[in-house]
């Protein structure tokens, strides 16, 4: 793929030690377009503070002034015309770029990413999801959702509701199988449902119904040849690197993700010798950057307090999805196993 062109929000993200987020940005983007002059950059800010970040910036990257900014603490429920986030929706939309990065809130870009076209299943849409790499005593698993969608339904009967998320989730499983085969060469993933034992009677009415859908599936649909499905699984089947799909809805992976990070800080911090531990075995930088899958576009996303180091990763990263062309490969992948 040639003249690849990416999407930098300039806005978003939390100020820590290394300076402001767009501080820390400019940076990150600076120095990844210096290492790759083959890639053009649309830096999207405010222009000013971009200006006043005193960095040498390079001539493959385009600034586009953002007219409207929110802090970390605003919620928003409806696109916010102006922001860095709108334009760089605009700019997938017209294809000016095939895709954009950003370590803004989760729930920022969840929204202003809802003007993107979504994935369809017939004439259905799929609900997007995000997907993480996180590490395993063995190298990398996939842990999905992780906070794109979170567990909610506007339908009255129960049972109803139940089938829908469980639909989704199942829709969510094959696009992060295309991930896996598209992003990490994996050929047939091994993928488990999310849940408190691998005993049949164990688990929560969605979980439940999410494995009676792959169960389904492999007998009906023949998915058996896609995935090597685990059904019910606890969380350290993944961290022992025995698994490469852990799969969830977005509320309880968004949960799990952050009590994770929690204890890796605790560990960190308790001491020498267990901050040496994580140092050396899980480089946190190496997995901060995941992708918003199900939509018209790749969106590379980050956490906010990433450092420029990682900021430099995720932008690499993004530009990966976007040469692999994973978005569609989830196309094919929705397209063949559909219930």
């Amino acid at each position: 793929m040639k003249n690849v062109r990416i999407g930098i929000d300039g806005d978003n993200g939390d100020t820590t030690k290394e300076g402001s987020a767009t501080e820390r940005i400019v940076q990150a983007v600076s120095n990844v377009s210096e290492q790759n002059p083959d890639i053009n950059f649309l830096l999207v800010g405010n222009k000013e503070a971009i200006n006043d970040c005193k960095i040498d910036i390079p001539s493959s990257i385009s600034i586009v002034n953002s007219s409207a900014q929110y802090s970390p603490d605003t919620e928003i429920r409806r696109p916010v015309e102006g922001s860095s986030l709108y334009l760089l929706v605009d700019a997938i939309k017209s294809s000016e770029i095939a895709g954009f990065f950003s370590i803004g809130g989760t729930d920022k870009v969840g929204v202003e990413s809802l003007r993107l076209d979504r994935l369809m299943i017939g004439k259905k849409k799929v609900k997007p999801t995000l997907i993480a790499e996180m590490p395993s005593v063995k190298g990398t698993f996939l842990f999905t959702d992780v906070g794109a969608t979170t567990q909610r339904s506007n339908q009255r009967s129960y049972e109803k509701a139940i089938e829908n998320l469980a639909l989704e989730i199942y829709y969510q499983g094959l696009m992060t199988t295309a991930y896996a085969k598209t992003c990490l060469g994996i050929e047939k993933p091994r993928l488990g449902v999310l849940c408190n034992g691998t005993e049949s009677y164990k688990g929560s009415d969605l979980a439940i119904k999410t494995v009676e859908i792959f169960k389904s599936a492999i007998e009906e649909k023949n998915l058996g040849r896609l995935i090597d499905f685990r059904g019910r699984v606890e969380p350290k089947y993944a961290t022992r690197g025995n698994l490469d799909i852990l799969l969830t809805d977005g509320f309880a992976g968004n949960l799990v993700l952050k009590f994770l990070e929690a204890e890796l800080e605790l560990i960190a911090r308790s001491c020498e010798e267990g901050a040496y531990v994580v140092k050396k075995n899980f480089n946190l930088d190496d997995y901060n950057c995941g992708m918003f899958a199900g939509l018209q576009g790749i969106i590379g996303k980050a956490h906010g307090t990433s450092t420029i180091k990682a900021i430099s990763k995720g932008i690499e990263r993004t530009v990966g999805f976007v040469k692999k062309d994973v978005t569609t490969k989830i196309k094919e992948t929705l397209e063949q196993y559909p219930v």
